[in-house]
């Protein structure tokens, strides 16, 4: 089966990755970022396409869906699915625009502060899913209980799939 869906931020969804200096000059050279003078500044972002796109891999919706496979003992079928793109396995969705940037005090009694990008719920992600109905489902579930990348815990990283 195949199912557009859309993957909404219902939290802030933080940038996986901690991108280098040498990274961040390269990617500001290319234009390929939101605020040149503030991106300097940023320690994690999302990854770029071969055209500055920003995207979210299969692997990391895997993540908390095999969270629900497991507490749920579903069937790990849901975990087999690919998303399409012009109706090719590419495994990766795009974020259509560039994340916007945040900063927010990690340390109270240091001050250190953590500069990043983040998705939030102004944005949407379409997805082509092919796999099981079981699959969209599940990721629902685990996308409101578990949610993706870092501070989940502290409730970032939750977002819901819509159909389309």
């Amino acid at each position: 089966m195949k199912k557009k869906v859309t993957l909404i931020p219902e939290t802030m969804i933080l940038g996986p990755m901690i991108v280098s200096k040498t990274q961040k000059e390269r990617w500001i050279e290319r234009g390929w970022v939101r605020d040149k003078e503030e991106f300097i500044h940023v320690d994690k972002v999302f990854p770029r396409n071969s055209e500055g796109k920003c995207y979210i891999l299969k692997e990391w919706l895997l993540a908390p869906l095999r969270r629900i496979v497991r507490d749920q003992n579903l069937n790990k079928e849901i975990l087999n699915f690919d998303l399409l793109e012009d109706n090719i396995a590419v495994n990766y969705a795009i974020i259509p625009e560039l994340p916007l940037l945040g900063t927010r005090c990690i340390n109270d009694k240091y001050k250190t502060l953590e500069t990043f990008e983040y998705i939030d719920s102004t944005f949407t992600i379409p997805l082509t899913i092919k796999g099981k109905k079981e699959t969209i489902d599940a990721l629902k579930i685990a996308g409101m209980k578990y949610g993706l990348f870092s501070r989940t815990k502290k409730g970032y990283g939750k977002f819901k799939i819509v159909s389309r």
